[in-house]
């Protein structure tokens, strides 16, 4: 395992030499952060690994965007993209973002494409969550959240949750690897909307049995 920085070009370059194929997942995520953090990270950052991949002549690279960047609006204002293929999805760049992490992450997912040629094979892959082990953000916040009484799932009518865990968690990106063994997806963008999605409370019960599991086995206690 190799651990650097994404916006340092060089950590970037010593983890890729010598791959064959680059699952680019990094991002600063969450509404939180500096506006500055998430462009030098999930923009800045996707640079250096495109840049790498060439360096390295590594010929896939799979990004993970997410389905954020066809959210075109704000907070007060959310489209519905339920139903919708990818061909039916608004197109990129979009007028407006609903957040930095959305908007940045678009520049990445264009800059993916754009680099796509005959030495660079790309696609990008948008799940609309990933956990699994050594997840320090998703699982540990919600299983925290009982602790502290300061959490409740209330799913709404059509509620689905779309789980990608534990193990697992790497299928949809070994699928975006795959989808470029024959060339028909290559520059292309997949958003994972899987059939077997659990409905209302089955998907929180689904998530906590996957999440407890994912962070060490270590039980999850309700009071």
């Amino acid at each position: 395992m190799f651990v650097g920085d994404i916006a340092d070009y060089e950590d970037v370059s010593k983890a890729v030499k010598g791959a064959d194929c680059v699952w680019h997942l990094a991002a600063a995520v969450g509404p939180f952060h500096p506006r500055q953090l998430y462009y030098k990270v999930n923009y800045e950052g996707t640079k250096n690994v495109i840049r790498a991949c060439k360096e390295w002549g590594v010929h896939k690279l799979v990004m993970s965007s997410s389905p954020s960047t066809r959210l075109k609006g704000s907070l007060f204002h959310r489209p519905c993209l339920d139903g919708l293929t990818e061909d039916e999805m608004p197109k990129l760049p979009l007028d407006a973002y609903m957040q930095m992490y959305a908007e940045t992450k678009a520049k990445a997912e264009m800059a993916v494409s754009a680099a796509c040629c005959d030495d660079l094979l790309v696609v990008s892959v948008a799940p609309h969550q990933v956990y699994g082990p050594r997840d320090n953000l998703f699982c540990q916040t919600c299983l925290r959240q009982p602790e502290r009484a300061s959490c409740a799932f209330w799913p709404r009518k059509k509620s689905h949750l779309l789980h990608t865990c534990g193990q697992l968690r790497a299928c949809p990106y070994n699928c975006g690897a795959s989808a470029l063994q024959g060339l028909t997806r290559a520059g292309q963008v997949l958003h994972c909307d899987g059939r077997q999605n659990a409905p209302r409370t089955g998907c929180v019960l689904h998530f906590l049995e996957g999440a407890e599991q994912s962070c060490g086995g270590h039980g999850v206690f309700f009071y």
